[in-house]
């Protein structure tokens, strides 16, 4: 083999593109070289002195035959290099697109990376601002009920003070009776008639309820019978409860006292049928203030007051009717009906 065959054979660690073409050139010099060695060696043949006509003969015809051979091998071996050329070409361009698919697929993932780590970055921003909120929110929530807190007691004390200050007005207004008041005298009182009618009618025929001290010596009927609470807490804590029901009649509608969390709120409701009655001056401050608060309407002498009895109590004021033939009707804080007499009966 040639020195510069042997030295591109040798060479063939290079790239694999220029490597192929190398290997291409070797194998076409190759085959070169063979067919001209077998022409020369057909041309040997031919140019011997003939040793006898027929072993010449036969020589001649083994000698074509072995070149019609290598001729034969050396198309077949072309051949297969021209096929290995051709898978070759194929592969390289299988190798490239391979290589550029994998190039995007490194470029998407590159790319995923670097937004997984800007949502990462943000994720966490994220969470440090949703901690900040919630310590914010914490922070307000426990503001607020502190001055929830404040303001219900604040609102309590208003309540007291505003009570104060009505019973002092009530007891300026009103002239001493010839007797003494009642030690256990009562600050709430509602006016009961035997079986409860339609608000229109108890507010036509209904008399004015006594007030919470003694009726006076001079009263010409003293018979009959006034439903009191024992104190305006009293009737605050079974509202709270839910055992008494209070309401407001506003030209617009009723609307139903709730107590939540200490605060009295205002609900506007449907009408409870039939209820006692009750007098202005004995419903409590803080019911007349939490009126206003709810409705905007003013707590003055177009509402109508009144409580509704559950079922328990009522049977005791019904069975304490029933006992005596008038007198005052005391619910305390657990429901129960306690009978006292009027002064001066």
């Amino acid at each position: 083999m040639p020195l510069d065959t042997l030295s591109h054979t040798h060479g063939y660690h290079g790239s694999d593109e220029s490597g192929d073409h190398e290997l291409q050139v070797d194998i076409m010099r190759f085959l070169a070289i063979l067919a001209l060695c077998l022409m020369a060696v057909f041309a040997l043949v031919q140019g011997m002195p003939q040793a006898g006509e027929a072993d010449e003969t036969d020589k001649r015809a083994a000698l074509r035959v072995e070149t019609e051979a290598l001729l034969k091998r050396v198309q077949a071996l072309h051949a297969q290099q021209l096929e290995l050329s051709s898978e070759q070409e194929q592969m390289q361009d299988s190798r490239k697109l391979a290589q550029n698919k994998l190039s995007q697929t490194e470029m998407r993932l590159r790319t995923v990376e670097y937004r997984l780590k800007r949502s990462g970055a943000r994720l966490q921003q994220l969470s440090q601002m949703q901690s900040a909120q919630t310590q914010a929110i914490s922070s307000l929530q426990r503001r607020r009920d502190s001055e929830e807190k404040e303001l219900l007691r604040v609102e309590q004390r208003l309540t007291e003070v505003r009570e104060e200050l009505d019973r002092r007005q009530r007891a300026l207004k009103t002239t001493p009776p010839p007797v003494k008041k009642p030690a256990s005298a009562p600050v709430q009182a509602v006016a009961l008639k035997p079986e409860p009618e339609a608000i229109a009618e108890s507010l036509k025929t209904q008399p004015e309820p006594p007030r919470p001290v003694a009726a006076p010596a001079h009263d010409p009927d003293p018979e009959g019978f006034s439903l009191h609470f024992a104190s305006a807490g009293t009737l605050r804590q079974l509202v709270a409860q839910g055992r008494v029901g209070f309401y407001a009649r506003l030209p617009e509608g009723f609307w139903q006292l709730n107590i939540d969390k200490g605060r009295e709120r205002y609900a506007q409701t449907q009408s409870p049928g039939s209820f006692y009655a009750m007098t202005a001056d004995t419903v409590p401050a803080g019911f007349r203030t939490a009126l206003v608060r709810s409705t905007g309407h003013p707590a003055d002498g177009k509402v109508t007051w009144g409580v509704t009895l559950p079922a328990d109590i009522a049977s005791r004021v019904q069975t304490r009717m029933a006992e005596q033939r008038g007198g005052i009707l005391i619910i305390d804080s657990n429901g129960a009906v306690n009978l006292g007499r009027r002064s001066g009966t």
